[in-house]
């Protein structure tokens, strides 16, 4: 039985395939990146305004694999404005802040939960997929 060759001469498809599998990491990685940009902003919007940092902290989002990190460096902070809670000294018999200048000393404060950073990723969630998606499609058409 005869045999069959079948070579290819213009390789530059095999090239291309070969260039769009490699930076399909990359280009998830981007759109994490955008859509972490995107769920920051939108907690942030949501965020209790005192001081701003609290805020400023979703802004830079923090890209890991296949993992976005939002809010690092203030998670205590954070959790408590989510979630509510008491706080209470812990080695002194009160608490004492400046509220408006004017010094405060109490034995307990209570914060009120506030849901900002999961209403502002309930109200972003599903553009998530579009986002990948469009990064890894520009892949392909780059």
């Amino acid at each position: 039985m005869p045999g069959v060759l079948i070579e290819i001469v213009d390789r530059s498809a095999i090239v291309a395939l070969d260039r769009v599998g490699a930076g399909i990491p990359a280009a998830i990685e981007r759109g994490l990146r955008r859509f972490g940009l995107l769920v920051g902003r939108a907690i942030a919007e949501r965020a209790p305004k005192l001081s701003g940092r609290l805020a400023r902290s979703f802004l830079i989002p923090d890209v890991a694999g296949d993992t976005v990190l939002l809010g690092h460096g203030v998670p205590i902070y954070g959790a408590i404005h989510e979630y509510g809670g008491d706080i209470v000294p812990k080695n002194a018999p009160y608490l004492v802040f400046q509220v408006g200048g004017r010094w405060v000393r109490t034995k307990h404060v209570h914060i009120r939960e506030k849901k900002y950073a999961s209403g502002g990723l309930a109200a972003t969630a599903e553009m998530g997929p579009t986002i990948i998606g469009a990064e890894i499609l520009r892949t392909f058409v780059a």
